[in-house]
């Protein structure tokens, strides 16, 4: 018995010292404004998103849907060694037949390009560009809430999972009181021994659920950290006291939400640009003029023939029209899918706005029980504790066993749990609902 006593005791003299340390390392105070705002810095995630919409966004320009001329510079320099043979239909004049004759040509040209009309083709390309940056700006928007979904839902875990460990040193440390107590009723002969290994028991299985606990912690911060993209390893402590609003009003959430949910707003511009490249299909049935213009200088010359060399210098300049009469329906055919896309992405537009309505009457739902549960639990605390205080009162004078004060011990314990997870699940549904409304981000 004394044995088992010893190890025992080292054991929690282990664990008291390892819990100090990990105490004492803990020096930084990280508030959720301000994970949030490394997450905006840092995350790899966001960065990536914001890099992608740096690109989409450089795309927009007139020139990229063609509504700017082509100018461009041409040259061109040739020599050749022929063996020319000339014959000529006048009989005055003689033939001639040469070898290695040479001759040279050159040239060089400003050329431009323009199109002065397409169907408007180039117009709603250019519309479609700022479509497409339009829906990227929105898919940026929704990769940020993303991740500050995860962040704030890691950091709110962290919270949890600081809370729960609170709770377990509590009961360890209340363990550890009855253990000590029975121990000296013990060795007093006050106590029997059926006591003595059920409060080392309990103190047992405690001790593990606290080692548990901490490494649940210990995950959770590294968790956070790898979303703030910094070191995994540093140590830090998490504002318990995040308050929940409890002035959520359904009707209000939903009207933000049919107005600045990212997922519809991006189904917007997915069905803004289907009907614009419905549009471009249609110009590409018009007439398409373009103008060209040139101002060059061409010199050629050679050792035989009449004119041993020639060169120009000047502008040229015309207009040309264009028009398919038949391309074997394949313009015909592009209009019938366009159509068919934009159709489709009408079904997506109305499917969005339903699954958006379900998320949130869903999201609304797990706050408004988790706030009315939350309620419930307080009071439920509230008997919980005096329950257990007089229990561990009456057990000090001896008038109650161990099975009782620990019955009172887990009632407690289990009580704060539940209100640590409730309070957990709210904070988690409105930051859903703020998602979903558009609220969560409003400038990245």
């Amino acid at each position: 018995m004394s044995t088992t006593m010893n190890i025992n005791k080292s054991i929690l003299v282990i664990l008291v010292l390892t819990l100090s340390i990990y105490q004492v390392r803990a020096q930084e105070i990280l508030t959720i404004d301000r994970a949030i705002q490394i997450a905006l810095e840092n995350n790899f995630d966001i960065q990536v998103a914001k890099k992608s919409n740096e690109i989409n966004q450089n795309n927009i320009y007139v020139g990229n849907a063609g509504l700017l001329p082509r100018v461009s510079v041409n040259a061109s320099h040739s020599e050749s060694n022929n063996t020319n043979q000339l014959n000529f239909a006048p009989p005055d004049q003689d033939d001639i037949d040469a070898s290695g004759v040479g001759s040279d040509a050159s040239a060089a040209s400003i050329d431009l390009a323009y199109t002065l009309f397409d169907g408007l083709g180039n117009v709603y390309q250019y519309r479609k560009l700022k479509s497409l940056g339009d829906g990227s700006e929105v898919q940026t928007k929704i990769a940020v809430e993303n991740t500050l979904t995860q962040t704030v839902a890691s950091y709110l875990e962290v919270a949890r999972l600081s809370e729960a460990y609170s709770i377990s040193v509590e009961t360890t440390d209340i363990s550890k009181d009855r253990y000590e107590r029975a121990k000296t009723r013990y060795e007093y002969g006050n106590a029997l021994k059926i006591d003595l290994l059920t409060a080392e028991v309990d103190l047992n299985s405690d001790s593990v659920s606290l080692s548990q606990a901490e490494l649940n912690l210990r995950n959770g911060k590294r968790n956070l950290n790898l979303l703030l993209a910094r070191d995994p390893g540093i140590d830090y402590e998490v504002d318990l006291d995040i308050e929940i609003n409890e002035n959520m009003i359904l009707d209000e959430v939903m009207e933000k939400a049919k107005a600045n949910n990212s997922s519809l707003l991006l189904s917007q511009t997915d069905l803004s640009t289907a009907e614009l490249d419905m549009k471009i299909a249609r110009s590409s049935q018009m007439p398409r003029l373009t103008l060209n213009g040139s101002y060059g200088y061409n010199r050629t010359s050679s050792d035989v023939g009449f004119i041993l060399s020639q060169s120009n210098l000047g502008f040229n300049a015309g207009l040309g029209l264009s028009m398919d009469i038949f391309d074997g329906n394949r313009k015909r055919k592009t209009i019938q899918n366009s159509k068919i896309a934009f159709e489709t992405y009408e079904t997506r537009m109305d499917q969005t706005e339903m699954q958006v309505e379900k998320n949130v009457m869903n999201a609304y739902d797990v706050y408004q029980n988790s706030l009315y549960l939350l309620e419930v639990e307080q009071r439920n605390l509230a008997t919980s504790q005096l329950n257990f205080d007089r229990n561990q009162e009456a057990y000090n004078l001896g008038q109650v066993t161990n099975t009782q004060l620990r019955d009172a011990q887990l009632n407690l314990a289990q009580a704060r749990t539940r209100i640590n997870n409730l309070s957990f699940t709210a904070k988690l549904a409105l930051v859903e609902l703020l998602r979903l409304s558009g609220d969560l981000v409003t400038d990245y």
